[in-house]
């Protein structure tokens, strides 16, 4: 089956990195912390020689997509897709540190490579740079809202990551607690690149606020998947170890599944794994299997991609805009 993520990429990625290059040389700063964020972004490797560029890109993709189902065009907010890439980046390096993660996407991660303090650094300049391409697209009264609307989300990112931590040493964490969790760290900013999108381009309100929905609701859809593959995924599907979520001690879906629907035994493991008693991962990958836990991940899944689709319905976009947003839906989240 044709992906149609590959599709888009090669359609619109180029211009979004000839975007983003653009806004790492700019030319007040210090050239090596911008060699860090290339790095980041795929754009060099250890040795800063060429490399092919890193990650799906797929929210600046869907911010195009949005402006493109509104109007017809899209060059003009390229400037906000970098944006959101480069946002989105600020997070994944930030994360990384906090979750000691040592490889993203088959390659070490920033902090490895220059150490925690210099990576906080990288990640405050991602996040400055962003700030700066945000406020380079739509008219005046839609970038003024865009780019409050761009530091609301990036609040809900750092709120979301906060709870994400915290969770890792509560002892109960409820699931309706984890899925408002991941709808600050993840769905925030895939609804902002589908609203923002459209909101540059001149959009109406009914369906900005559709389109907002979809993005909240994929979003979801697309964390759960993730939760699955951080569990059951391989390195060659998720560039990063095996039951990476387990070994951090994440509490993801299928996690917090396994708890609530564990017998007096089974809890015991869990608990004894998550407390960090012992390191069994065996043991709580056969908890997980017993209580049916990534099946029911799987349920959740479905579930929110069909609101997703419900929310395209009322966006009333082009036949064609509605075909790619679904399709794309489908194959992000598995």
């Amino acid at each position: 089956m044709t992906s149609v993520l590959r599709h888009l990429s090669e359609r619109f990625t180029a211009n979004i990195d000839r975007e983003i290059k653009g806004w790492l040389s700019f030319e007040e700063g210090e050239p090596s912390m911008r060699n860090m964020l290339r790095y980041q972004l795929g754009y060099v490797d250890q040795d800063l020689q060429p490399g092919p560029g890193g990650g799906k890109r797929f929210r600046p993709i869907l911010c195009l997509l949005a402006a493109e189902a509104v109007s017809g065009e899209w060059t003009n907010v390229l400037p906000l897709a970098a944006a959101i890439e480069l946002v989105h980046n600020f997070s994944l390096i930030h994360d990384d540190i906090e979750d000691q993660d040592a490889f993203r996407r088959h390659r070490p991660t920033v902090w490895k490579v220059w150490g925690e303090a210099q990576a906080i650094n990288a990640g405050d300049g991602m996040f400055a740079l962003a700030g700066r391409a945000a406020l380079a697209a739509g008219d005046s009264l839609s970038t003024l809202e865009i780019a409050r609307r761009f530091q609301d989300t990036v609040l809900k990112l750092t709120e979301g990551q906060f709870l994400d931590l915290r969770f890792e040493t509560a002892t109960d964490v409820a699931i309706d607690t984890y899925l408002r969790m991941i709808e600050l760290k993840t769905s925030a900013l895939i609804a902002f690149s589908v609203w923002s999108g459209a909101t540059a381009a001149g959009a109406g309100d009914e369906p900005r606020a559709a389109l907002n929905c979809f993005g909240r609701d994929l979003g979801l859809a697309f964390q759960i998947h993730d939760d699955i593959m951080g569990i059951w995924g391989t390195p060659q599907e998720t560039g990063k170890e095996p039951h990476t979520d387990l070994l951090n001690r994440k509490k993801t879906l299928p996690v917090l599944i396994a708890f609530e629907r564990a017998g007096s035994e089974q809890h015991a493991i869990l608990s004894d794994f998550y407390s960090r008693r012992n390191d069994d991962v065996s043991a709580v990958l056969q908890v997980l299997q017993e209580t049916g836990a990534r099946q029911e991940a799987e349920v959740a899944v479905n579930r929110h991609r069909s609101a997703a689709s419900r929310q395209l319905d009322r966006a009333e976009l082009s036949p064609a805009a509605t075909q790619t947003f679904s399709e794309l839906t489908k194959e992000l989240t598995g």
